[in-house]
């Protein structure tokens, strides 16, 4: 006899096997192996000096891309200005790492604007809310209906604006927003990706993005990410670079003027830092991450260790049986969770409610990853502090010092 348990698993699997043609993405260029990287692995190991200098040429190659995207830059940032110039928001959607992205460009207007009176008119938004900034919420992405939802919950309305960012064209919950988006605002939303269309049109979620014509579509031509599978970090940077400088009223020249920076910066300063970082979890020991002022940044990095890397995210301080992470976040200023995410977003953090996603994105949840000065006292009630090192991150006249 099959009990109930065994036939809603059963039922899920056909559901799966259904439509898994739709999530073999082998063949797209983003998942592919990085020609340039194919020795990255033992450099790691061997000559992390020349594994750093692998990284930036692939980076450089990224930025010099984005210099020649001048015409689409233009017509977003006319976009942006013209949309914000009538009273409309811009709301920008993604998801895992261009979710992230999409929070740090919200939080960066935050920055800039706090003293102005526009700190609200740029909205970030991640599949599965504000906690997934930590801890993905499993499953969301692949829903579109609930990027849909979700985008409707946060006051999308006619006369704003989406732009819908994934890195390789294909996220269901990414698209289900922008789809939303289209149909809610008589301003077009955009889609950024990095997958050509020739790879994409086979599938059919992103068939019915790039053959719509009511939203404006900007492919971002990276090629294969430096890490082979889940981390985005070439399709990061080139869409923030885009969606950032059309924010911020940049032009091409200014990309040109970044891009010859980087090209002279001298990154072996991260040598050191890598090198001590490895040994210590090599050792079987623990890093606490201290900043107030580069949280959201910490967060950024460590969150796509768990996906990438098949690391443990950070415990949660509600779970009984939480196992420290190699690594944690603490802003020594905060005095309790709540201050720490607005600390960390430059608002209070939103959270997801839903009965569908029993309990994996609430507030309380949320809450439980506590980043405040009582961080310390938690990490050590699991970690001796023997055992764990404290990386302190701050400001000092425009420099960051480790």
């Amino acid at each position: 006899m099959v009990s109930p348990k065994d036939s809603s698993h059963t039922q899920k699997a056909a559901d799966f096997l259904s439509i898994a043609d739709d999530f073999r993405l082998g063949h797209l260029p983003t998942e592919s192996q990085h020609p340039q990287t194919v020795e990255l692995s033992r450099l790691a190991n061997t000559d992390v000096t020349k594994a750093i200098t692998v990284l930036k040429d692939v980076d450089q190659n990224i930025l010099k891309t984005a210099t020649s995207q001048n015409q689409d830059l233009s017509k977003l940032t006319q976009a942006m200005d013209r949309t914000r110039q009538q009273g409309g928001r811009i709301f920008f959607y993604g998801c895992g790492a261009t979710g992230r992205l999409s929070l740090s460009l919200e939080f960066l207007w935050r920055f800039v604007h706090h003293d102005h009176g526009e700190d609200n008119t740029i909205r970030g938004l991640m599949s599965g809310g504000d906690l997934a900034l930590v801890h993905s919420i499993e499953d969301f992405e692949d829903h579109a209906d609930w990027g849909a939802r979700q985008i409707d919950e946060a006051g999308f309305k006619d006369g704003d604006l989406c732009v819908g960012i994934t890195e390789g064209g294909e996220t269901p919950s990414v698209i289900g927003a922008t789809q939303r988006a289209a149909e809610i605002s008589g301003i077009n939303p955009y889609f950024l990706y990095c997958n050509p269309d020739s790879s994409l049109e086979n599938i059919a979620r992103s068939k019915d993005v790039l053959d719509n014509e009511n939203i404006n579509k900007i492919y971002c031509d990276t090629g294969p990410m430096a890490l082979s599978g889940s981390t985005r970090m070439q399709a990061s940077t080139i869409q923030m670079l885009l969606a950032g400088a059309a924010l911020f009223g940049l032009t091409a020249n200014d990309l040109q003027h970044f891009h010859d920076f980087v090209t002279d910066a001298d990154f072996s300063f991260l040598e050191d830092f890598i090198i001590r970082e490895a040994q210590i979890y090599q050792d079987g020991d623990f890093v606490l991450y201290e900043t107030d002022d580069y949280a959201i940044t910490v967060l950024t990095d460590t969150t796509e260790r768990a996906p990438t890397f098949s690391l443990q995210g950070f415990e949660n301080q509600n779970d009984p049986q939480r196992k420290a992470s190699l690594s944690y976040l603490r802003l020594p200023a905060a005095e309790n969770a709540a201050e720490a995410w607005e600390k960390i977003l430059r608002r209070k953090p939103e959270a997801l409610e839903w009965d569908s996603l029993n309990g994996t994105a609430s507030h309380s949840r949320l809450i439980g990853f506590d980043f405040s000065q009582a961080a310390l006292a938690q990490r050590e009630k699991l970690v001796s502090p023997a055992k764990m090192e404290r990386f302190q991150i701050s400001k000092d006249n425009n420099h960051i010092r480790f």
